[in-house]
C-alpha cells in the first residue's frame, strides 16, 4: 500500500474501501496495526507511550452530529454499510 495509499486516505477517507479489493493487500484492518504507535514511540524514546497525550485534547477536523452529516460527508461508505436511506 505505502505512502500513496496513506496520503490518498488522508485527503479522501472513502478511498480506503477500494484497498480491500486489491490483490496485494491481505488485511488492511490487521489488529496488530494498533500497536505500531506504541512500538514506534518506545523505540524512539525508550519509554512507554503515555496513556493520556499532552497537548490538544480535542479532535481536529469537521465535527458531525447526525447520521445525515455522515451520509453527506462519506456518501460511498455510508451507502455501502448503511444503505442509501
Amino acid at each position: 500500500m505505502g505512502r500513496d495509499a496513506f496520503e490518498k486516505a488522508v485527503t479522501d477517507p472513502e478511498s480506503v474501501e477500494s484497498l480491500k479489493s486489491r490483490a496485494d493487500v491481505e488485511d488492511i484492518f490487521f489488529a496488530e496495526f494498533l500497536t505500531v504507535p506504541d512500538q514506534a514511540y518506545q523505540a524512539k524514546t525508550g519509554k512507554a507511550l503515555p496513556v493520556s497525550p499532552k497537548g490538544k485534547a480535542v479532535p481536529s477536523g469537521k465535527e458531525w452530529k447526525t447520521e445525515d452529516d455522515l451520509k453527506h460527508r462519506f456518501s460511498r461508505l455510508f451507502a455501502k454499510y448503511f444503505g442509501s436511506a
